[in-house]
C-alpha cells in the first residue's frame, strides 16, 4: 500500500515542472495625473540564460475581466540562472482595474514558466 502511494506521488510530481522564472517584489500603482506604474524584479530560475525577457501585465476588473495589456522589457538582455532583472513601466490608469496577472515571454516571445505571476492588488 505504502509503495502505491510513493508510486502515485511520484507521478504527480513529475508532470509539474520548476518555474524558469519567478516574479520578486512586484508593485502596481496608481501616481498622479492618472497614470499607473508597474515596477518589480524578474529572477531567472531555471539553468539556462533568457535572452530578451519581457514581462506582460493583464489588467483584470473585480470579476476578472481582462481590461488592457502592458508589455515591458527588462533592463538586461541576457539574464542568467540565479540573477536577477529590474523592470519599470507606466500606462495610463486603466478604468475599473483593480488588479493585474503576470506572464513573461523571451526574446522568441515564448511564453515561459513563471512563478508568483498574481494576481496583484493595484495600490
Amino acid at each position: 500500500m505504502r509503495l502505491l502511494v510513493l508510486a502515485c506521488l511520484a507521478l504527480s510530481l513529475w508532470g509539474q515542472r520548476k518555474p524558469e522564472v519567478e516574479l520578486v517584489g512586484l508593485k502596481a500603482h496608481r501616481i498622479e495625473e492618472g497614470k499607473l506604474v508597474v515596477e518589480g524584479r524578474v529572477r531567472v530560475t531555471g539553468g539556462r540564460p533568457i535572452h530578451g525577457i519581457t514581462v506582460v501585465f493583464d489588467f483584470l476588473s473585480s470579476d476578472n475581466d481582462p481590461l488592457t495589456t502592458l508589455k515591458t522589457q527588462v533592463d538586461d538582455e541576457v539574464v542568467t540562472p540565479g540573477q536577477e532583472s529590474a523592470f519599470h513601466a507606466e500606462t495610463p490608469n486603466p478604468p475599473g482595474a483593480i488588479k493585474c496577472k503576470v506572464r513573461v515571454l523571451n526574446g522568441a516571445q515564448k511564453e515561459l514558466r513563471a512563478g508568483n505571476t498574481g494576481p496583484y492588488i493595484i495600490e
